[in-house]
């Protein structure tokens, strides 16, 4: 992999991370809503929850993979 591509997809890759890091506080702000909200039921909040955690596996996973390569 040239120079010039190795920057482009490190580039792109935190174009993504940062992406996943906007949607990452976007969801913790709707839990904290949702919570404050009496009609939100118990499964919704366990869904915004686990949509929460699984953005943070794939920012982890991303940086991880950046780290190693």
């Amino acid at each position: 992999m040239s120079v010039q591509s190795l920057v482009s997809h490190r580039q792109k890759e935190e174009q993504h991370v940062q992406a996943l890091i906007a949607k990452h506080a976007a969801l913790s702000e709707k839990i904290e809503l949702a919570r404050k909200d009496l009609s939100t039921t118990d499964y919704y909040l366990n869904q915004l929850k686990k949509q929460k955690l699984v953005v943070k596996e794939k920012i982890e996973g991303i940086r991880a993979e950046g780290a190693a390569g």
